[in-house]
């Protein structure tokens, strides 16, 4: 492997850590304690305001993901299309293990473009 696929996949798995790590601290950690804030007003100020960061931090994680996870793609040689229209590579267990990520990146794609624009004024 060439030091810039080493270098990429390390991003990759960084920015993964970064993304889930937000997820579980609004999850396990923030939200529990920020529950039992008072007044009310105070404590939907500070869900806003560490929502607020926290989106910043998780959207550049996945803006990280997809460039490297692209270029990791690129550089394996699976983003030629004879690669990807040949619906034998799709079969064996490399393609459809890329086929479930990527269904699970998009749909990841989509529920946080979903929350971001309905939930989180």
């Amino acid at each position: 492997m060439s030091p810039t696929y080493q270098f990429l996949l390390f991003l990759h798995i960084v920015a993964a850590l970064v993304w889930i790590g937000g997820l579980l601290f609004m999850a396990l950690v923030g939200a529990p304690i920020l529950r039992r804030v008072e007044p009310a007003p105070t404590r939907a100020a500070l869900f806003r305001a560490l929502g607020m960061r926290l989106r910043w931090v998780g959207w550049g994680a996945l803006v990280v993901l997809l460039v490297t996870g692209t270029w990791i793609l690129q550089l394996r040689g699976w983003l030629r299309a004879d690669v990807l229209g040949d619906p034998g590579w799709w079969a064996t267990s490399t393609g459809r293990a890329l086929g479930w990520k990527l269904g699970a990146v998009g749909a990841m794609v989509v529920l946080a473009l979903g929350h971001d624009l309905l939930e989180g004024r």
